[in-house]
């Protein structure tokens, strides 16, 4: 068996920067609802029901700003881990 582990970057983009702090609230809120609903299913069961990681969850969450298009956006990343198995083939 080979141990794969994965991580995955996942941006929340908000609305154009207008009041700080009230968008950052809204972003922030926003990626914890996202980190909430990947918590619900740690092993991210198929719709069969069969798990595709012996476990999975958010390690980090980190809030901060990103320029897109002439933009100023206030942006949230959270970053997902996840580890499974895989079975080689046998020579």
């Amino acid at each position: 068996m080979t141990e794969n582990v994965f991580t995955h970057f996942i941006l929340v983009y908000h609305n154009p920067v207008a009041e700080l702090q009230q968008t950052r609230k809204d972003v922030d809120h926003l990626a914890y609802q996202i980190e909430h609903w990947l918590h619900q299913d740690l092993q991210l069961k198929d719709s069969g029901g069969n798990p595709r990681l012996i476990y999975g969850f958010v390690i980090n969450h980190e809030s901060g700003f990103t320029f897109k298009r002439e933009t100023l956006y206030r942006t949230a990343r959270l970053t997902f881990q996840g580890k499974n198995k895989t079975s080689l083939p046998v020579a």
